[in-house]
């Protein structure tokens, strides 16, 4: 309801005091007027074939989950204009050869119907003989792809994505109002839109849905930039950290070189952060900006970003990059850069701080440490230590401001024990680039903590400096980056983040797993384990004095536990799992691949330790049976690996993968690891006994094309065959089933 009133406010004021955006200002710019709803527009000849930037910004929406007041769009067009005498002619500027990485642009324009020559008005000559004049309504109050208000998909307030498609209805919209700055020309427009389907997830929601919008258009002037031209590529920095354009070669259409997008500076090599959030986050959120500037000051180039207070009322500029907090439900950081496609230079940056990421991130913190850190065994954190997650989100929506992109192998840089250590921790942090997706220090003891030890990355890692070496240094900087890289123990073994389509279709690399943590997932794993495992017989004593109804009690051991499952998945990721060995994509060897399989099975025999709190039942239902739920879904999603597997297999082989993984090994691990020789005492498990059935289904579904399969069904008859159980009981039934559909399977074989 709340922004929807701020809405008709925001109406009512431009209704009754227009007066204040409606002011002409004559100069050397582009000056605009409006009247009887149409933008009159004066351009000085002098701008002629000069470069103009057009913009949007939404301010203010009807639905607060399609928006945020005062986000770019992270959208921009390069223009020129063009006077023959009678006509003005919108010219929009971009290379044929430029494409970026996603292709968004190329088809952006390709659905736009854009043309180099975009749009013609009736134009004149003022009186004067210096500028021309001509309505430019429609340059404003029109709505396409390229400069979208709404992008096409986008987080819905809860953290879910939304598909959906934006149909301005040009009777229901109107312009507002404009105003007129140094280099700047506004038009602020009351934009009415229906949404042609819509769709969360891959459920479309029915239905007749609009959205109304207070947009602002933005002309403004390009500026010299102190960066000057976007830096060819390096391929060991750019498969780090950096986002890049490609530019085929001018002189070989059939190359390509590749070209590293930076964010431009002010005249006096800087780059200002405007900050609006509450006080109480202000100094968390200046830290997070001047963190960068050690890298900066490494790079030879001092303290460039600085941070400055803004209010509310501050003039939205195109120039001006900001920091503002929304209290919305949207569950990430937003970061929305102002880019010229032209050159791929950013001009400035929005970052929008949700008020429900913080929160989200704060709970991760406590899901992922609260077995070794008492600070975040409370209902409401510490100021500090909720400050200590905005400050990371902050500096990872910086660095993607400053021409970085997400590294998700970041986080298995560092030796494991290595992360249990005070000194070091402080000195390199917990993960070598601040661009991996937040993850915290769940490795270390409660011993550790309670020493010092790291447990929310708190600065740039070596791996940002060295891109931030390379994009804003000097040559002889550049240099020695490059060299600190390829010589650093640490870094230049698992620094390579594979990007999308890097890999064969199919395919991925475990390194690059989302919150995994150290060199050696498997000891990394087994450190969490005895971590959680010492925590979870007491977690309601240890909640007990901040927690009377059990509720954060049962809330963290439910997040625990999926974080638990989670990481178990990522153990089933190195059977079928790709590394690169000097830019060659092949297997993991074969010892890993058999180790993911076996260290997979044997976690999830090993969970009888989740033991829930009588008192308070989780909210999806019975407690009991939680160890089951994911003994038997991990299970099936190691089954799954199958094809993973077979596509590594058929990878070239090389001198340092010795003995290749096969399906073969993959089916037998399995076996060795389910069918015992001997009936444990006491029978089996029924959780045992699912995932014998689950294999055998399986190995069914498979023995037609793999002999492999067939020869582990025989096996598996002569182990029913062979066990010796006590008539009647539930392991002589299961083993008596086992035999009958083997049998069956393979006399239809």
């Amino acid at each position: 309801m709340r922004p929807f009133l701020s809405y008709l406010l925001l109406l009512f004021g431009l209704f009754f005091f227009p007066s204040g955006l409606c002011r002409a200002q004559d100069g050397e710019f582009i000056s605009l007027s409006l009247s009887n709803g149409k933008v009159n527009a004066r351009i000085p000849l002098d701008l002629m074939g000069k470069r103009i930037y057009l913009a949007s910004v939404i301010e203010q929406t009807s639905d607060a989950g399609e928006g945020v007041s005062g986000q770019m769009s992270d959208n921009c067009l390069p223009l020129e204009f063009a006077f023959d005498g009678s006509e003005l002619t919108v010219r929009y500027l971009v290379k044929p050869s430029l494409v970026d990485l996603s292709g968004e642009i190329p088809s952006a324009i390709e659905k736009s119907s854009l043309v180099p020559d975009w749009k013609q008005f009736k134009a004149s000559l003022s009186s004067d003989k210096s500028a021309v004049e001509a309505d430019l309504t429609e340059l404003f109050a029109d709505h396409f792809n390229i400069l979208h208000v709404f992008p096409v998909s986008a987080y819905n307030s809860q953290g879910g994505m939304v598909m959906r498609k934006h149909t301005v209805v040009r009777e229901k919209s109107s312009v507002l109002a404009v105003e007129n700055r140094e280099n700047i020309a506004e038009v602020v427009c009351d934009m009415f839109f229906k949404m042609d389907g819509y769709v969360y997830g891959m459920m479309k929601v029915a239905g007749d849905f609009s959205v109304r919008a207070i947009v602002r258009k933005m002309l403004f002037a390009a500026t010299e930039k102190s960066c000057g031209e976007m830096l060819e590529s390096v391929p060991e920095i750019e498969d780090l950290t950096l986002s890049s354009n490609v530019l085929q070669d001018s002189f070989s259409p059939v190359l390509e070189k590749r070209y590293a997008c930076r964010h431009s500076l002010d005249s006096t090599g800087h780059l200002v952060f405007h900050i609006n959030v509450p006080s109480v986050w202000k100094p968390y959120v200046r830290e997070g900006v001047l963190a960068w500037n050690t890298a900066f000051e490494k790079a030879g180039r001092g303290d460039v970003l600085q941070v400055r207070d803004a209010g509310e009322a501050e003039n939205l500029s195109p120039y001006d990059s900001r920091i503002i907090y929304a209290p919305t439900g949207m569950q990430e950081v937003e970061t929305n850069s102002l880019r010229d496609p032209f050159s791929g230079d950013m001009f400035s940056t929005t970052i929008c701080l949700h008020e429900n990421a913080l929160q989200k991130y704060v709970s991760q913190l406590r899901f992922q440490t609260a077995a070794t850190n008492p600070a975040v065994r409370v209902p409401q954190v510490a100021d500090s230590v909720a400050g200590s997650v905005l400050k990371l989100l902050v500096m990872q929506a910086v660095g993607k401001s400053l021409g970085l992109v997400r590294n998700p192998a970041a986080s298995s840089s560092y030796p494991v024990d290595s992360l249990c250590s005070v000194s070091f921790t402080r000195n390199y942090g917990i993960v070598s680039s601040v661009m991996e997706n937040p993850v915290f220090n769940f490795v270390a003891s409660s011993e550790d903590v309670a020493r010092g030890v790291l447990l929310v990355q708190n600065r740039p890692g070596p791996l940002d400096e060295v891109s931030i070496a390379w994009l804003y240094g000097d040559e002889s900087v550049r240099k020695k980056a490059l060299e600190r890289l390829r010589n650093d123990e640490y870094l230049r073994p698992k620094a390579p983040s594979l990007k999308s389509g890097a890999l064969p279709d199919g395919l991925s690399s475990p390194y690059s797993a989302n919150r995994d943590l150290g060199d050696d997932a498997f000891l990394s794993f087994e450190k969490y384990s005895v971590n959680q495992k010492a925590f979870f017989p007491q977690a309601v004593d240890l909640f007990s004095g901040n927690d009377p109804d059990l509720s954060l009690t049962a809330e963290t051991l439910k997040g625990i536990a999926d974080e638990y499952a989670t990481k178990v998945v990522h153990l089933c990721s190195f059977a079928g799992g790709c590394q690169t060995v000097d830019g060659a994509v092949l297997p993991l060897p074969a010892s890993l691949q058999r180790k993911g399989v076996r260290k997979t099975i044997e976690a999830l025999r090993d969970m009888d330790w989740f033991r829930f709190p009588k008192e308070r039942l989780l909210p999806y239902g019975t407690v009991e049976f939680i160890a089951d739920v994911y003994r038997t879904n991990i299970f099936n999603t190691l089954l799954g690996r199958y094809e993973k597997v077979q596509l590594c297999s058929d990878l070239d082989a090389s001198p340092s993968v010795t003995a290749g993984y096969t399906t073969k090994d993959f089916v037998t691990d399995i076996y060795v690891c389910i069918f015992p020789e001997r009936l444990p005492a006491g029978g089996l498990e029924s959780y045992q006994m699912n995932w014998q059935l689950a294999f055998v289904e399986f190995l069914a579904g498979k023995s037609a094309s793999d002999s492999c399969c067939r020869e582990t069904l025989l096996r598996i008859r002569n182990n029913a065959i062979a066990m010796k159980c006590r008539p009647g009981t539930d392991s002589a039934n299961h083993y008596a089933y086992l035999k009958f559909i083997t049998d069956k399977t393979i006399e239809n074989n």
